[in-house]
C-alpha cells in the first residue's frame, strides 16, 4: 500500500541523492527539495533484483578481499552507514551508507561499488 508523503521533521538529504542532482544525471532541483522534505515510501516494481544483488555481492566481496591483501582495514556497509549536519545548520542532515570503507595507516579510500 503506497501512502501520502508525509513532512520530515527536518530537511534531510540521502548523498547518492545529491551526487545524482549535482552530477546532472536528476537536474531537477524540485525533485532533491521534496525527498529531502517528504518521507514517502518506495513503490515496488515487478523486476526480480536476484541477479543484480548476487553480482553486487560478489563484486563487494571480491574488492574487500582484494583491499584486505593490500593492508586495508575494511569496513562495509552498515558499518559505514553516517548522518552528518553542520553548525550553521544542525537541523539540514545528509546521509550515506558506502559499500566500503577501506583504511590504511592515513589513507582512506571509500568505495561504492557498481555492478551492470
Amino acid at each position: 500500500m503506497v501512502r501520502e508523503a508525509v513532512p520530515r521533521d527536518g530537511p534531510y538529504a540521502w548523498l547518492t541523492w545529491l551526487a545524482r542532482w549535482m552530477s546532472g544525471d536528476h537536474s531537477c532541483d524540485w525533485r532533491v527539495w521534496f525527498m529531502a522534505n517528504r518521507y514517502f515510501d518506495k513503490l515496488e516494481d515487478d523486476k526480480d533484483w536476484t541477479v543484480e544483488n548476487a553480482e553486487h555481492t560478489r563484486l563487494l566481496r571480491e574488492t574487500h578481499r582484494t583491499l584486505n591483501a593490500d593492508g586495508y582495514r575494511v569496513r562495509v556497509e552498515n558499518q559505514n552507514k553516517f548522518s552528518a549536519s553542520h553548525s550553521d545548520s544542525p537541523k539540514v542532515v545528509i546521509g550515506g551508507k558506502p559499500d566500503l570503507v577501506a583504511i590504511r595507516g592515513d589513507e582512506a579510500i571509500v568505495i561504492d561499488v557498481k555492478t551492470g
